[in-house]
């Protein structure tokens, strides 16, 4: 924000922001997040790599898909009351993890 922006300003841009996050986040419960689908087929790759020494293909060797999968910010839930030898933390070293409640 720009010094001395207003409060009302603030509260607009935290509302959008949020509004965006829910809309995100509801069409990943969904299944539509692509990080989901890509992680998927590279845990396959490297299953079938494991079995019978298929070579995992080099688009997950590729910096940009190294990249995309640098989260700064992860977010997650854990639908339990209580939480034994587990735990959610930052899925990057210099990131950050937030552990919503459900």
């Amino acid at each position: 924000f720009a010094e001395g922006a207003a409060l009302e300003e603030k509260g607009r841009a935290a509302r959008a922001g949020i509004k965006a996050c829910t809309a995100l986040m509801k069409r990943a419960v969904a299944g539509e997040g692509f990080d989901r689908l890509l992680l998927g087929m590279r845990i396959l790759a490297l299953e079938q790599n494991a079995a019978d020494g298929t070579p995992v293909p080099e688009f997950f060797s590729d910096p940009t898909y190294k990249q995309l999968n640098t989260f700064k910010l992860s977010t997650s839930n854990v639908p339990v009351v209580r939480l034994i030898n587990g735990g959610f933390g930052p899925a990057h070293e210099h990131g950050y993890g937030v552990c919503l409640p459900p």
